[in-house]
């Protein structure tokens, strides 16, 4: 009767040697919770971003003296706005050279007419140009911000401060002049110049302004890294952040494009053009680096080497059994 075959012992040893293969790790279930969380973080990030560039770019070019200054500067060198001057100055000089005798008008009107665009093209009346514009607009954002200590915006109303003295109150009236030592020193009266809805909107337009041009960056940026943090391919969210945002840039630069072509006077045009230039600028850079970005992650898995399979690695058990034999 014939024997069972015994096991080849340098197999057996091999058998009990070799570690026994790891288990695939199974998928991990996806959250759904999770999910929402960047679905929701990315969106708001996507809807903010183009929110924060227009409230920067309104805080530091509207708001701001000196991006106002810098923005509106320029314009009389524009020669489509120097003959738009011209015309504007020339018809004011001929009212006020009315007064005059009929030679003395027209000599004085022709020696106007050609002195008026050499000194809107001097340096000059740009210096002059700009200090008008500084006064003026420091003045005004002073008001809509309550800082002005003559003039004050409450509610729709728009107020004059007068500090009335004691001294000179009591001495006008007739008082005793031992009541000056009861008042204050200065009586503050307000007196209301203009009552306009448009005044307290303005104001509020301004503060609120204020508040978002600080607070958005940060909560767009926060919400964005909360996005793709939570993610389980945060390439896919990267890529399903920058793409829209990419878009958003696109389509506001060409919706101020637009906005600067509209029909009016060359001194509106060219004014529209520079207020909105700044922002275009933004939004075409916030274009182009987020297309950049969204290319490279779409390009870097391509150019990244796959990994070979370990020449070390354990062979299987049939092939250390045949290697054995």
């Amino acid at each position: 009767m014939s024997q069972p075959a015994r096991p080849d012992p340098a197999w057996a040893l091999g058998a009990c040697g070799s570690p026994s293969p790891a288990p695939l790790a199974q998928p991990q279930p996806r959250s759904p919770a999770r999910r929402w969380i960047t679905m929701a973080c990315l969106t708001l990030a996507i809807v903010l971003t183009p929110a924060t560039q227009l409230a920067v770019w309104t805080e530091r070019t509207f708001l701001s003296t000196d991006g106002f200054v810098a923005a509106l500067g320029p314009l009389p060198s524009d020669p489509a706005v120097q003959s738009q001057l011209t015309a504007q100055i020339d018809r004011q000089l001929k009212r006020a050279s009315g007064t005059l005798p009929s030679p003395l008008a027209a000599i004085a009107e022709g020696a106007v007419v050609r002195a008026v665009p050499a000194f809107l093209g001097s340096h000059a009346f740009l210096q002059l140009w700009r200090t008008a514009l500084a006064a003026t607009h420091h003045q005004l954002m002073l008001v809509l911000r309550g800082r002005s200590h003559l003039l004050a915006i409450t509610g729709s109303a728009l107020t004059v401060k007068v500090p009335v003295a004691a001294g000179m109150l009591i001495k006008a009236v007739g008082l005793p002049r031992q009541l000056e030592r009861l008042l204050p020193t200065a009586i503050p009266v307000s007196v209301t110049i203009l009552d306009n809805p448009a005044l307290g909107q303005a104001r509020t337009a301004v503060h609120l302004t204020d508040i978002l041009s600080r607070i958005l960056p940060a909560a767009a940026l926060a919400l964005a890294l909360i996005g793709v943090a939570a993610a389980r391919r945060r390439r896919r969210a990267l890529l399903w952040f920058l793409i829209p945002v990419a878009a958003l840039g696109i389509l506001g630069a060409l919706a101020m494009h637009l906005l600067t072509r509209t029909g009016g006077s060359p001194l509106v045009t060219g004014a529209t053009g520079a207020l909105t230039a700044p922002l275009t600028g933004q939004l075409i850079l916030t274009s182009v680096i987020c297309a950049a970005a969204g290319a490279l992650l779409l390009v870097a898995p391509r150019l990244m080497p796959h990994p070979h399979p370990d020449a070390s690695a354990p062979l299987p058990r049939k092939e250390q059994h045949r290697s054995s034999r």
